[in-house]
Formats: C-alpha cells, structure tokens, sequence
C-alpha cells in the first residue's frame, strides 16, 4: 500500500514551525520539523540534509497527535 501510495519513491516531509502535520501524511517514513520557520532553520536543516552534521534529537511532541496506526 505504502509503496503504491508514494509511487515506490522514497519520500521526506519537512515542516517549519508546525510539529503536529505530520498526521496529514501518515505514509511518508521521513519527517523533519524545524520548530521555526527563520533563516538560521532553514539554513541548519539543509545542512544536515546534505551531511554537514548529522540529525539528533527527539521529537518532544507527538507529530502523530496520538492517532493509531499513523506512525507504522
């Protein structure tokens, strides 16, 4: 299902500045949140995604709001 629904392709969400989207699209694996939408975020994120430094961190909230079965 998750492969038909995303063409087989590997997908990434990024959100600045709202944690809580990422149960309007439950079937991307990926999901980057900068907590901010500024310059310095934005420029942080696309560090780590090019590999200047790696990601760390837990999300501190739910970005699934709680709901069951959004984050196999």
């Amino acid at each position: 299902m998750r492969r038909a629904l995303t063409g087989g392709k590997r997908q990434l969400r990024l959100d600045l500045a709202s944690p809580e989207q990422a149960i309007d699209a439950p079937m991307i694996k990926t999901y980057i949140n900068g907590y901010s939408a500024n310059d310095r975020v934005t420029e942080v994120i696309v560090e780590k995604l090019i590999g200047k430094s790696a990601f760390e961190g837990k999300s501190p909230v739910d970005p699934f709001c709680g709901v069951w079965g959004t984050n196999f």
